[in-house]
């Protein structure tokens, strides 16, 4: 989805498939192009978009919550193919005054992207974090722990908040890349036992990992699990398989509820209706950039 100053536009197409677009109107002197990124089939459109204000002698301002290809942050052999670093060249070319991203996965996507700021989604987790306090009636605050599913995540984010925490390590297969083992760190059983977790990541892809570090922390005695993922993949949440499970991530039971944004999934998207009770697992934030970010 694409939106021009936080109204989303459609994208049509002729007969041919050729691209069918209109511009809005607008007498704003910064156009903010918010892309929550769906496919790459949208960069075209984008684009187009860009060079049509630019022609008018506007800035346009990129707001990419969600880096696509960030994950592909390097090549370990000749056979891989650096889609990152191209997918970057490309946003350069257009020339936006400043690009904007949200908890980025990889630190190259902001060292290969120009004029790129970066945001913090912090924010969000403390809203989650409130709202599990309340969930749990937990006036205290002394019952939820904090849990990032491997050590990468735990090294940034661990000081996001002051509450205790713990991480695991994943033993991966890399013939298969299953992941074959899960092991926890930095918490004791009786640390586990009784206590309400969440577990942070950034990026929640096929949700693996996190079915991984939730049913580890179940063995172990914890009481309830939640989630926080800044992006969120949401064929997977609804519809992956998770290896030895044939449930998806909110079908496991492990998760009492999962806290994310529409930076790739549309809150309004045809999962979240009032029929599917996987909604009811879920609390999606808006991401939509402020005013006060862009000027």
């Amino acid at each position: 989805m694409i939106k021009v100053n936080n109204k989303p536009i459609s994208i049509n197409r002729f007969n041919d498939l050729t691209l069918n677009i209109k511009s809005p109107e607008t007498d704003e002197r910064i156009i903010i192009l918010t892309w929550h990124y769906e496919n790459d089939s949208e960069f075209f459109p984008l684009a187009c978009l860009t060079r049509k204000f630019q022609s008018l002698e506007r800035d346009v301002i990129l707001y990419l919550p969600y880096v696509p290809n960030a994950r592909m942050d390097r090549v370990e052999n000749d056979e891989d193919i650096f889609t990152l670093k191209y997918f970057c060249e490309l946003i350069n070319n257009l020339h936006f005054k400043s690009v904007y991203v949200l908890d980025v996965h990889s630190t190259v996507s902001a060292g290969l992207l120009d004029n790129c700021i970066l945001l913090k989604s912090d924010d969000y987790l403390n809203q989650a974090i409130q709202t599990i306090y309340e969930l749990e009636n937990d006036t205290d605050h002394k019952n939820l722990y904090m849990f990032y599913p491997d050590e990468g995540a735990m090294k940034r984010y661990q000081k996001w908040t002051n509450l205790h925490f713990g991480f695991g390590i994943k033993n991966r297969d890399w013939n298969t890349r299953e992941i074959v083992g899960y092991d926890l760190y930095g918490l004791t059983e009786q640390d586990i036992k009784g206590k309400n977790f969440l577990i942070q990541d950034d990026i929640c892809a096929t949700g693996g990992t996190i079915y991984q570090a939730a049913k580890r922390l179940k063995e172990m005695g914890a009481n309830h699990i939640y989630v926080f993922a800044t992006h969120t993949e949401n064929c997977t949440i609804f519809d992956g398989k998770l290896g030895e499970c044939r449930e998806s991530l909110l079908e496991t039971g492990l998760i009492e509820k999962m806290f994310t944004t529409n930076s790739v999934f549309d809150k309004d998207d045809n999962f979240l209706n009032e029929e599917n009770l996987i909604a009811e697992k879920m609390e999606i934030y808006d991401v939509t950039l402020k005013w006060k970010f862009a000027i």
